[in-house]
């Protein structure tokens, strides 16, 4: 197991033994990345916006892991957050954990997603939230989302390719989302 430690103050980074600058990403920086064997752990803190170079980073990562099957887990997980993004300027997403755990056959994550509603007026969010399903990999056969704080299950629907829900923010407040799946790989 190894650590990436970003901010503001870094300069220099290493990444699987090699030497490299801090990535900013628009402005943001990623506070800490953890990725273990056989288990991805994947934490952005303070990240206002995702963009592709965030995808390019995962991608090196899993390249340079070789042995990781469930890259496409994490490129998911991130296009979910960009497409989440810039839906109202009031809620905005404040961080992310992922866990990624390949047992077997099947792949599972674990996903805890802080959002914050700045603004002086409820906000009703809908969320699409990915998930890959081709021929060789099958849709999750299993999704659990719930709010952190009280346990309580939210409702969602299954489409082809994700699912879909609403997660309903006070007036400045905050809400920490778990997301749980499980897919065949």
């Amino acid at each position: 197991m190894f650590a990436l430690l970003f901010g503001p103050t870094t300069e220099v980074v290493h990444f699987l033994g090699q030497q490299s600058g801090v990535v900013p990403l628009a402005g943001q920086w990623f506070q800490s990345i953890r990725l273990s064997q056989p288990s991805i752990n994947v934490m952005i803190s303070e990240c206002s916006r995702l963009t592709p170079l965030f995808v390019a980073f995962l991608v090196r990562t899993a390249e340079s892991m070789r042995r990781i099957r469930c890259v496409w887990l994490l490129i998911a997980v991130g296009a979910a957050i960009q497409l989440v993004l810039g839906a109202s300027s009031l809620a905005q997403f404040v961080s992310e954990e992922i866990s990624v755990r390949v047992h077997g056959d099947y792949c599972m994550l674990d996903g805890r997603y802080e959002f914050r509603n700045t603004g002086d007026h409820a906000v009703l969010w809908p969320i699409f939230y990915p998930l890959l399903n081709t021929d060789a990999i099958p849709l999750a056969d299993s999704v659990h989302i719930h709010d952190a704080e009280t346990e309580e299950l939210l409702p969602f629907e299954s489409g082809v390719n994700g699912v879909s829900f609403a997660l309903n923010m006070p007036p400045r407040a905050s809400k920490v989302i778990r997301i749980s799946y499980r897919q065949r790989t």
